[in-house]
């Protein structure tokens, strides 16, 4: 059985590539551009809370095991009613937010490639096509291609940043005072670095030995995003020039030349194909909990051969198919996809850190929590109208239908164990 579970190297391989996304390609160069010198402030704050965000969901993953994850500590601190919002938070961004991963993989292989605009739903099919035979596979098996993936990205960034770095001794001098409000703009921006740990906790079901296994590989994974994301924003800053742009590609050139631009197309498909298994499968783990808790159909609680929830995948995958071709036809547009799921992943991760700081006691914990909390507030405060509606009426009619028996009556409820 330990075989088919995950250790914390497979573990970390899951976290590495996901939390590090595509924002590792596009954050540092748009930080360096914003406020320049003091952009390395900026990373080594960012980086300190996202070692707390990391901290606090591997805790709460402890505590509250189970493929459901940590809604149900949300269930715990504040009850059944406000721990099912929680729960249909993160499908809801996961129904649609994963699209925006697979597009973006495409556009930078379509660039890359000079293959024209039609070609974009093309290329996200054949991805969303691999990324399910990947997902329909034994959890070990997606943490090996995870942990291959993220490794191989590790390796190039790294190397590519030392090498940029020995190169240009000096920084680049940037010039300019300190500004505070372009300074706290900034830190808004780079929140988005640090998201991707709710997750976690779907998987502690199916962790060898959690209690060594899930600290190990909280600390390697915090360990070696903190690294790639402080030496990329290093050599960024050593690279770039006063008022100039700079890209990744830039500090990978050193070591790759002409084939930089090829290689960081591949970075950008690994880093997006890993960030689609981890959030995908993640939230497959918790439709199936759920419907076999009798909160969903209880059709979606199938799990094929391999163990895997292979009803809640393929429905995920449905939705996902759905979104594209809806893009594809200018029904709707990639940027209100990313914004719809931006919502709900955020008001989503406002209410673990709540139920944490609630129970949880660490005053360490707390502290960083609150300063997460007010940054996703802010930002939550930045979105679109219409989305916050949504959101606030999924909420008053989840509430509404708390005090109702599950869907379907059977199972045992996850907030008695």
């Amino acid at each position: 059985m330990n075989q088919r579970q995950l250790g914390p190297v497979l573990l970390s391989g899951l976290m590495i590539g996901p939390v590090l996304g595509s924002g590792i390609i596009l954050l540092p160069p748009v930080a360096y551009r914003q406020i320049g010198q003091f952009a390395m402030a900026a990373w080594l704050i960012m980086m300190g809370l996202g070692a707390v965000f990391a901290a606090i969901f591997a805790k709460l993953s402890l505590v509250f095991p189970g493929s459901e994850g940590v809604s149900v500590a949300v269930r715990k601190a504040f009850g059944p009613s406000v721990g099912q919002v929680a729960s249909n938070y993160i499908i809801s961004a996961v129904c649609v937010g994963p699209v925006a991963v697979l597009m973006t993989a495409s556009d930078m292989i379509a660039r890359t490639f000079l293959l024209p605009p039609q070609w974009l739903p093309l290329i996200s099919g054949g991805l969303l096509f691999l990324c399910l035979v990947m997902l329909l596979r034994e959890i070990t098996a997606v943490g090996k291609i995870a942990f291959v993936a993220s490794s191989a990205v590790a390796v190039i960034l790294l190397v590519g940043s030392g090498v940029t770095i020995a190169i240009d001794h000096a920084p680049a001098m940037t010039g300019g005072a300190f500004e505070p409000v372009r300074f706290g703009h900034t830190l808004l921006l780079l929140f988005w670095a640090i998201v991707g740990w709710e997750i976690l906790g779907n998987y502690s079901a199916e962790v060898r030995t959690p209690r060594k296994t899930i600290p190990r590989a909280a600390i390697l994974s915090v360990a070696v995003i903190s690294g790639i994301y402080l030496l990329v924003a290093c050599a960024i800053e050593r690279t770039g020039l006063p008022g100039g742009d700079v890209t990744v590609a830039d500090i990978i050139t050193p070591l790759l030349g002409r084939y930089s631009t090829v290689i960081l197309a591949g970075i950008t498909t690994a880093l997006c194909t890993c960030t689609y298994l981890m959030i995908a499968g993640g939230i497959a783990r918790l439709i199936h909990s759920l419907a076999s808790d009798g909160r969903l159909p209880s059709g979606l609680a199938y799990r094929n051969r391999n163990s895997a929830p292979g009803a809640a995948i393929f429905l995920l995958a449905g939705m996902h198919l759905v979104v594209l071709l809806l893009l594809s036809l200018g029904m709707i547009r990639l940027e209100q996809v990313i914004a719809f799921a931006n919502v709900f992943f955020l008001s989503n991760a406002l209410l673990c850190i709540a139920a944490a700081m609630r129970l949880l006691d660490s005053a360490l914990l707390r502290v960083g929590g609150g300063m997460l909390c007010a940054g996703f507030m802010i930002l939550l405060l930045f979105s679109d109208p219409w989305i916050i509606g949504l959101m606030i009426g999924e909420t008053l009619v989840t509430l509404r239908r708390g005090g109702r028996k599950p869907l379907h009556g059977v199972g045992r409820s996850l907030h008695s164990q």
